[in-house]
């Protein structure tokens, strides 16, 4: 951390409300250079993607992204541990679902 003090990249000071605490943030160097960070490694990805992998490999790695994106984006209900399997334990009415 007093490292990236040092270089300017983040700011550290007393917690105006908890003096146990630092409150520490991000300068704009250091958004400068996490964003930098981030597209050298989004370059070496996919500089090896396409260097080691076959055109279908890379086909399979895009869907299997859309497909993980889109179990992500559902909000599901999980079934109560007691509830014998495959059913939805009762709603707040006492109805099963």
């Amino acid at each position: 951390m007093q490292d990236l003090e040092r270089q300017g990249r983040v700011t550290r000071r007393r917690s105006s409300t908890d003096k146990r605490r630092q409150d520490i943030a991000l300068t704009d160097a250091g958004l400068r250079a996490l964003r930098d960070h981030v597209k050298d490694g989004n370059a070496w990805l996919a500089s090896a993607l396409a260097r080691t992998l076959t055109p279908a490999e890379r086909g399979l790695l895009r869907l299997a992204g859309e497909l993980m994106q889109q179990l992500a984006s559902v909000d599901l209900e999980l079934p109560h541990p007691t509830a014998p399997r495959g059913e939805r334990p009762p709603d707040e009415a006492g109805r099963t679902r």
